[in-house]
């Protein structure tokens, strides 16, 4: 993997303001905000797909959501314009992003006799809807390999940058190392966890691959830089404490690797003695993660985890799962509909909620929106916050959570909702099996194993989180979905016999 001028320039770029976010030098937000608005405005300037794609996986390593938020925005009138060009490709996970988002707008308008919201839509299309505006552009560059190695090749620096800024402030600052669910400890990112597992799976899917051209990677030929580099990444999940990163990766490799070797197609270009080897680390990761499992304070009471396995009341994610399919549904007669889009538990509603005026830390509402907690949270939420909730970190009753992605869309969008969210989760996976199984280029077969496994990966984490709404990790995700559909497309042009 070689190393450009512009990497460098990106490189000192994360230093600078990664430096200021973790207080070693002065770096006041609007600095932040004044960097990303030249990037985004530069990218316009040149006009490029390139341009613009590698601006937005730089975008994902600044930390700063709202600048993701603009710059996907800003993305709508450069799609327009490809739209009315001929030749723009429809996937059928574009038909399926537009039947989703369309059911949104349908279930939104449907909520209103249970409530009047008028800001629920619009906050869960910034959040959930934005992110996809880079899927269809990405699907438009996806036709050229040069630019996917070289974006591929982007984001590979990028996480190397990264992890060598949180390896140097995990070093010097040991105390900030704090076990966490998400992404505490030296990352402050949820986002940036991901994109190291993400790259993770990327290197184990080339080491199990016979060979592949090292036109933008030539420096990972040498198997044991691939193998340090692995281990290296391993490190930075550990020391970044995403634990629930931790099970879905390890879900994703049970459930998805097998599937794979059912395919003839692939079984050549993996190797046995890899598998085996890769089989017994995943067997000693999840032996040390059961162990922390069970023996980790968790950061909301300072209680062993074994708590909620004891009294189940205490976990949210049970008492939302619970009341999602049953108490919710039934009270306002939501099960096809739901109760709208951005009204419980979806990063749309709680960033709403009541609570975020009172937060001493993390997300507040600026003065210009008014908070707002549907009618379902108070009802059937209420009486989860106790005392212990009122004084822990935030302050407040909380009435933000409990909050899941998984469980919002199904309380949310109804079953219907759900029922089109999965079909374009399972469009998406066949589309990258396919480039796995039908690309003659083993960097592509790559390509496509590991988009393949992040979509299980992110499948799973976001029934404990509400990552599928947030721009950091989905933005780069939607964008190399988008290149891998993209280059299926034209495999299909090229060879005619694909399916």
């Amino acid at each position: 993997m070689s190393m450009k001028r512009s990497d460098l320039a990106w490189g000192v770029l994360f230093v600078v303001v990664w430096m200021g976010k973790f207080g070693m030098v002065p770096l006041p937000q609007k600095a932040i905000y004044g960097i990303g608005a030249v990037l985004i405005f530069g990218a316009h300037v040149r006009g490029k797909l390139y341009t613009f794609l590698k601006v937005g996986i730089g975008l994902a390593f600044l930390g700063n959501e709202q600048l993701m938020f603009a710059y996907c925005i800003s993305l709508l009138p450069t799609l327009l314009l490809l739209k009315a060009r001929p030749g723009f490709l429809i996937s059928r996970p574009q038909r399926w992003i537009f039947v989703l988002l369309t059911w949104c707008f349908f279930s939104y308008v449907v909520s209103q006799y249970i409530e009047f919201n008028p800001g629920a839509f619009w906050f869960y299309l910034l959040t959930f809807g934005c992110p996809m505006v880079l899927f269809p552009v990405a699907v438009q560059a996806g036709g050229q390999g040069a630019e996917i190695r070289n974006l591929t090749r982007f984001l590979l620096v990028c996480v190397l940058w990264q992890s060598i800024l949180i390896a140097y402030h995990a070093i010097v600052h040991q105390w900030y190392l704090i076990p966490g669910d998400w992404a505490t400890g030296a990352a402050r990112q949820p986002s940036i966890s991901f994109l190291f597992g993400g790259c993770l799976l990327f290197l184990v899917a080339i080491s199990l691959q016979k060979r592949i051209s090292w036109d933008y990677f030539f420096f990972l030929k040498h198997r044991w830089v691939r193998f340090g580099l692995i281990v290296w990444l391993i490190v930075m999940q550990e020391w970044t404490h995403t634990r629930v990163l931790h099970y879905s990766i390890l879900i994703a490799l049970a459930i998805g690797l097998p599937l794979l070797l059912l395919f003839k197609d692939l079984r050549p270009f993996m190797r046995c003695r890899q598998m085996i080897l890769g089989g017994v680390a995943v067997g000693s990761l999840v032996c040390i993660l059961v162990y922390q499992l069970v023996t980790v304070p968790s950061t909301s009471f300072g209680e062993s985890y074994m708590v909620y396995i004891q009294r189940p009341y205490y976990n949210h994610k049970y008492v939302f799962l619970t009341r999602a399919l049953g108490e919710i549904p039934d009270e306002f007669y939501s099960w096809l509909t739901g109760t709208g889009p951005g009204t419980v538990g979806s990063r749309a509603a709680n960033s709403r909620a009541y609570d975020t005026l009172f937060k001493l830390y993390g997300s507040q509402l600026p003065s210009f929106i008014p908070p707002f907690t549907s009618l379902p949270a108070k009802r059937h939420f209420v009486d989860l916050y106790q005392e212990g909730f009122v004084h822990h970190g935030y302050k407040s009753v909380t009435l933000a959570a409990p909050f899941s992605s998984l469980i919002s869309l199904f309380v949310e969008l109804g079953l219907i909702g759900f029922i089109f969210f999965l079909s374009l989760a399972g469009a998406l996976m066949v589309s990258f099996v396919r480039l796995a199984i039908r690309d003659p280029d083993p960097f592509y077969k790559t390509l496509g194993i590991t988009l393949y496994l992040s979509t299980i990966v992110i499948l799973v984490s976001s029934f404990f989180d509400t990552f599928l709404e947030r721009p950091l990790l989905m933005g780069p995700y939607w964008m190399m979905a988008g290149l891998a559909v993209g280059k299926l497309r034209s495999l299909r042009r090229t060879l005619p016999n694909v399916s």
